[in-house]
């Protein structure tokens, strides 16, 4: 990353490289993951950003006919403002990584096709 200093700063990044790898640094400590996508904390308060087709059930479940939320959009100007997701809806946030890499290749056979090197690597 350190290499792409000088381009990422021409760019707009405001944030030093060397934080960029770090898992369990700001800001990839703040990834979560949404319904299947990746979203990001924007406030200290659990407030996240998305894409829209990532959060589509719960734009969907906050509109109606007369206010249509994909063709008009939507900004709440409080906190009090904000729509809540669809019932049901979860965020994970990774807490911690642990390195696997030696665990799920120490007993791999050298000899296994792709498939059966994919079937193992899956039964662990």
């Amino acid at each position: 990353m350190l290499e792409l200093q000088d381009q990422l700063t021409a760019k707009g990044l405001q944030t030093p490289t060397e934080t960029i790898s770090q898992l369990m640094a700001f800001p990839l400590d703040a990834l979560i993951c949404l319904g299947g996508c990746t979203a990001s904390f924007v406030s200290p308060k659990g407030l996240i950003v998305t894409n829209y087709h990532c959060a589509y059930g719960s734009i969907q479940h906050n509109s109606s006919a007369e206010n249509h939320l994909i063709e008009k959009g939507f900004l709440a100007n409080t906190i009090e403002g904000e729509l809540l997701t669809v019932p049901g809806s979860r965020v994970y946030v990774a807490e911690s990584f642990d390195e696997v890499t030696a665990q799920i290749n120490a007993d791999l056979a050298t000899d296994f096709g792709p498939l059966e090197r994919y079937q193992a690597i899956e039964a662990k």
